[in-house]
């Protein structure tokens, strides 16, 4: 049987405490990988990815969202622009029926007197009280009616043209 010469069994030592060494390190990296402060952190940064990435898709959804609103805003602008230049009566009648509504109704307002007067107030004498004014409370409905008779007619004319 032919024994191995000591320069063989010089180098298998020596690649047996390489592998020995190798192997050490590999358990002692794998020990550190499972260590509860490595996973914590390992856990920790993939969170912080994740919500990263939920972010920046977030923004991204909002932004294109708020540019469709913008753009819907601008045509809706320019469409009413377009309709008060073709139709100027029509604009003109509703500014003057909702100018007048607002006029009569806020005159009846200030035309109105308290039924029961504050401590501040003169003493509540019947006899000194106006009696109600003939026009109806509702003397403000006609001519907003009106304004919104003259809007109903703008609209059906966007739609005819």
């Amino acid at each position: 049987m032919a024994t191995p010469d000591s320069g063989d069994m010089g180098r298998i030592e020596h690649e047996i405490a390489r592998v020995r060494d190798d192997l050490g390190r590999t358990v002692a990296e794998i020990g550190a990988r499972l260590t509860p402060a490595h996973l914590m952190e390992q856990a920790k940064r993939g969170l912080k990815e994740s919500t990263m990435e939920t972010t920046r898709a977030v923004a991204g959804s909002a932004a294109e969202l708020a540019g469709d609103v913008a753009s819907r805003t601008r045509n809706a602008a320019r469409d009413v622009r377009d309709q008060a230049q073709a139709h100027p009566y029509a604009v003109a009648a509703m500014g003057i029926g909702l100018g007048l509504g607002y006029w009569l109704t806020a005159s009846a307002k200030r035309n109105r007197r308290r039924l029961v007067p504050r401590e501040w107030d003169q003493p509540f004498d019947r006899s000194s009280r106006r009696r109600p004014s003939s026009r109806p409370a509702t003397v403000g409905v006609l001519p907003i009616a009106a304004g919104l008779a003259a809007a109903l007619v703008l609209w059906r004319t966007r739609m005819v043209v």
